[in-house]
């Protein structure tokens, strides 16, 4: 069985989640690709997952790209999905807004891995926002620092087991 994880990452959370999810298949043989400097082609695999990061509302742009250059194969091929997404509680809005037309209904399912908030991540537009949650937060005693949910991806790799078998 041939498993494509395709991502794209920006600062890197995404990254290590599609690393803790191939970590999950001893078993078969998982290509992890990077979307910013692969291109594989999901015709050559028996299921294809592919994550992206959710910022300030919108998915990478380059897995975005990927999912709609490769529409019509995705279609026909076993397929999930996941986000990476620093606030969980639109995680669906995510899903059915910000992936190409048709991609998430063709899909077996879809998760969100949660996310993080690293300062020393961040640049630009996306440092200032990051400072400015902090910051209205701090004194929220109630607020947690968003993280990666080890369990959704353990989930999600049981999900796709399943449907291998």
């Amino acid at each position: 069985m041939k498993i494509l994880i395709a991502y794209s990452s920006k600062t890197g959370t995404t990254k290590t989640c599609a690393s803790l999810l191939s970590k999950e298949f001893p078993r078969y043989e998982v290509i992890t690709a990077d979307l910013s400097c692969e291109d594989p082609s999901p015709e050559d695999f028996d299921i294809c997952i592919i994550g992206g990061s959710i910022r300030i509302g919108k998915l990478d742009k380059r897995t975005y790209a990927y999912i709609q250059r490769n529409i019509d194969i995705l279609s026909k091929i076993k397929t999930a999905y996941f986000i990476c997404n620093a606030f969980n509680d639109e995680c669906e809005k995510y899903f059915k807004k910000c992936f190409p037309a048709g991609s998430i209904d063709k899909a077996c399912f879809y998760e969100s891995f949660g996310g993080e908030l690293k300062m020393d991540k961040q640049k630009g537009f996306d440092k200032l926002l990051v400072k400015m949650i902090l910051k209205a937060n701090e004194e929220n005693d109630e607020f947690v620092l968003p993280s990666i949910f080890t369990e959704s991806i353990g989930r999600f790799a049981d999900k796709i087991k399943q449907i291998t078998v």
